[in-house]
């Protein structure tokens, strides 16, 4: 049974295909609309937007990068308790109806975020911004205050709707996997206050104007074509300012706080799937070329970084 047949059953149960792709379909790349740093400048605002109301003096133009992280979208899940199907439901969803899993290579999981952060420094360059080298990072002093999320870590989210709102009927799972070298930054209640203070004082201390936390959420739709995803964010820190605390030590804060999100998603034309299985209890298995994959996904990057960038100085 594969996933065709099985978007039949729903539909005659009562569920629409569309349920299964999800509101918001992704706009397919064409690198004569998207492809050119010309349309970097104007599409910008078509896929990133800035969150609150911030902005960057035009002279902050050093960065730190103090994560850079591949989020992978490894399994989307449609509940398919909503609609008609009364009940039905159970051993639909014991069976695996309505996942969909993707089946990343450890191993791609690991070295993809390499590129994309080598990328993005590229992007930011070609924008008028000056990158402090990991090294430097790395070495500072107050690197090893930063606490990190272990490698793979996992999370579920929601799919976004339509109108950009939580489309509860569809989540997903995602894994977050960082550049080596720099860590998954843990933003948790407890450790939180504690890696901003170090992440500031290092951007400070070298002479940075500001520093960034990059998330980009790569992900595969239901046809076997790459998605560079929504949710997708830069959060940065800016305006930094110091005063001596009580150990006699400066305490460093950022005046200004925000975030760069992407809220609509780019997808490649070409599929690059080496099998799409139904399996009892798993769901639709794809697997993935690991080889097409990132071959699809760096056509696509280079201008998707860039749009990022633009907002970033907007």
């Amino acid at each position: 049974m594969n996933r065709i047949v099985i978007q039949r059953v729903l539909c005659v149960l009562g569920l629409t295909a569309g349920v299964l792709s999800g509101c918001a379909s992704p706009t397919k790349y064409d690198s004569a609309k998207h492809g050119t740093a010309e349309a970097a400048q104007s599409q910008a605002g078509n896929f990133w937007k800035k969150e609150g109301w911030w902005s960057l003096k035009a002279a902050h133009r050093k960065v730190v990068i103090s994560e850079f992280s591949v989020e992978y979208v490894t399994q989307n899940a449609t509940d398919v308790d909503r609609g008609q199907l009364g009940l039905v439901t159970t051993p639909l969803e014991i069976v695996g109806v309505g996942k969909r899993k993707r089946q990343f290579e450890d191993s791609f999981k690991r070295e993809l975020p390499t590129a994309l952060y080598d990328g993005f420094v590229q992007q930011l360059q070609a924008e008028g911004f000056t990158v402090v080298p990991m090294a430097s990072v790395t070495a500072h002093a107050r690197f090893g205050e930063i606490s990190g999320a272990k490698e793979g870590k996992t999370f579920s989210a929601n799919e976004r709707n339509v109108l950009g709102g939580a489309d509860r009927e569809n989540t997903r799972k995602i894994a977050v996997y960082p550049v080596k070298g720099l860590p998954i930054v843990d933003d948790s209640w407890f450790k939180g206050m504690g890696n901003l203070q170090a992440e500031t004082a290092i951007a400070s201390e070298l002479g940075a104007d500001l520093t960034m936390r990059v998330r980009m959420r790569v992900a595969l739709d239901d046809d076997g074509r790459v998605v560079l995803d929504q949710g997708s964010t830069l959060r940065v820190l800016s305006e930094f300012n110091a005063s001596k605390g009580t150990d006699g030590k400066p305490q460093y804060w950022a005046k200004t706080s925000g975030a760069v999100a992407c809220h609509h998603a780019m997808r490649d034309s070409v599929p690059v799937v080496t099998s799409e299985d139904f399996k009892a209890f798993e769901g639709t298995v794809y697997t993935i070329d690991s080889a097409k994959y990132r071959e699809s996904l760096l056509k696509m990057y280079p201008n998707f970084a860039r749009m990022a960038v633009v907002k970033l100085k907007s």
